[in-house]
């Protein structure tokens, strides 16, 4: 799907099962000679191989939330409902206590991964509220709700799943976050692939706020420290389609320190002279997501209590 595709590699990862299970992609792209049937080849655990052919499905998976602005189609990762009508078989059903990012979509969620309370999971999986609350207001709750009374000596911050939205709802939080941590304490931001545009300005300024109180972990997000953004559109003056086109510099590696050069709320609220790789690098493969396992989530306990 390269060719087809703008963005990083990993961007381009992040988007390309999306379009590998339209029959019409795959004859473009030469993967099947037509649309009627597709091959799918699979490897079953003692290693023998099965083809079978697939053909058009005329319904939807109920549970399928691609046409939804939320995640992009990650909701298929996602076992639905036991109740839900017409539902598939999940390859995660029957697995017990799944860690946290294997649930339901959502904007914000918090709980503690721990009896004594001091290690505070917060996922936000969009940098906009998917209701009427704010997402500001949310944050604060769980700031709130959460921080304020238990005193966490440690918080992740999950922003795997956030794919952007409007950094103004977050940067209240990313600034309070470092702040609110003990001396002692750490907070560990987990990317990936699919953190992307206000998402990746989200764990930008919780470094830039935290510095070496602040690990990002995980892989590489979905852009660079240098991207542009704060997308519009023109139309094309022969065919009349919309192209969409970003015209709002961010940089955080050297930092923007001009409205001429750079988007004027990053040089207002933006970090400077970071890097927004991660300092450590943990990938899910697909077998410890068959086993209901998350790594990156099995390291960073791992880290926090070494702290």
């Amino acid at each position: 799907m390269r060719a087809y595709l703008p963005g990083t590699d990993q961007r381009i990862r992040f988007l390309s099962p999306g379009y590998l299970v339209a029959p019409a992609v795959l004859e473009r792209i030469g993967a099947v000679d037509g649309t009627d049937r597709i091959p799918l080849t699979l490897q079953f655990d003692d290693g023998r191989t099965e083809i079978v052919e697939l053909a058009p499905m005329k319904g939807e998976d109920p549970g399928d939330e691609r046409k939804a602005s939320l995640n992009r189609g990650y909701s298929v990762l996602i076992p639905d409902d036991p109740d839900l009508p017409g539902r598939w078989r999940h390859l995660l059903d029957g697995r017990k206590e799944l860690p946290p990012i294997y649930g339901k979509r959502s904007d914000v969620q918090a709980r503690f991964l721990d009896d004594h309370m001091k290690v505070l999971y917060i996922r936000n999986d969009t940098a906009r509220s998917i209701d009427e609350t704010p997402l500001p207001d949310k944050l604060a709750g769980v700031v709130l709700d959460k921080i304020v009374p238990m005193q966490p000596k440690h918080i992740i911050v999950d922003l795997r799943l956030n794919n952007g939205g409007d950094f103004f709802n977050t940067i209240l939080f990313s600034r309070a976050i470092p702040r609110l941590v003990p001396r002692d304490g750490r907070v560990f931001v987990l990317v990936g692939r699919a953190t992307f545009s206000a998402g990746i300005t989200t764990a930008a300024m919780l470094k830039g706020e935290g510095g070496d109180k602040v690990t990002l972990i995980g892989e590489p997000m979905g852009d660079g420290g240098q991207f542009w953004s704060e997308g519009k559109y023109v139309k094309l003056p022969n065919s009349r389609i919309a192209v969409r086109y970003s015209p709002q510099f961010h940089d955080y590696e050297t930092g923007c320190f001009d409205i001429d050069d750079c988007y004027w709320a990053t040089v207002a609220f933006g970090p400077r002279g970071i890097s927004i790789a991660p300092e450590i690098t943990v990938e899910l493969s697909f077998r410890a997501y068959a086993e209901g396992r998350d790594p990156v989530q099995e390291k960073v306990l791992d880290l926090a209590g070494r702290h």
